[in-house]
């Protein structure tokens, strides 16, 4: 289980380091999917998978240590919103400018539920508060605030994991 946790953080911050690297800051994790877009025409699926893959792997994970009823379906519906997200990239677009924030706020939610759930309530708590503290007075809130949510979950994970001893 660890090891899965392990390359589920891998592949996050593998995406992440090449956006920064390419990049810089963005202004959130979605509009990643422009700017690829923008710089190398066509790349915008990138994005779309990779968010795909990664909340299929968390959704394997959670089901893997099966914790309980409650606990297997909030983060089915935080992984399930964060496909919507993944499918929805053009979020600047009618069709989908609704749909796609909400289905990112959702997941961003739910996971924060969970972990609650876990009994890890300080972690979301601290890293949200202390992201929110830090980059107050940048353009990039909505990445910080998103980012401070896996890392909530990443956190809470590796510490249930951790203390189960699967």
């Amino acid at each position: 289980m660890i090891a899965l946790l392990l390359f589920i953080i891998l592949v996050y911050y593998s995406y992440l380091s090449m956006i920064y690297v390419l990049f810089g800051i963005p202004v959130s994790i979605s509009q990643t999917f422009y700017l690829l877009q923008a710089k190398y025409e066509g790349t915008g699926f990138i994005f779309t998978w990779w968010l795909l893959f990664l909340a299929l792997l968390v959704e394997i994970l959670v089901l893997a240590l099966n914790i309980s009823l409650i606990s297997n379906i909030i983060m089915t519906i935080a992984t399930i919103c964060l496909t919507i997200t993944a499918f929805t990239p053009f979020y600047h677009s009618p069709e989908e400018k609704d749909i796609h924030p909400i289905a990112a706020a959702i997941a961003i939610v739910f996971s924060i539920i969970w972990t609650v759930l876990l009994g890890y309530w300080l972690i979301p708590l601290l890293v949200i508060c202390g992201t929110a503290f830090m980059a107050r007075n940048s353009k990039s809130m909505t990445f910080y605030i998103e980012n401070s949510a896996f890392i909530s979950l990443f956190t809470a994970l590796y510490l249930y994991i951790l203390g189960s001893h699967v």
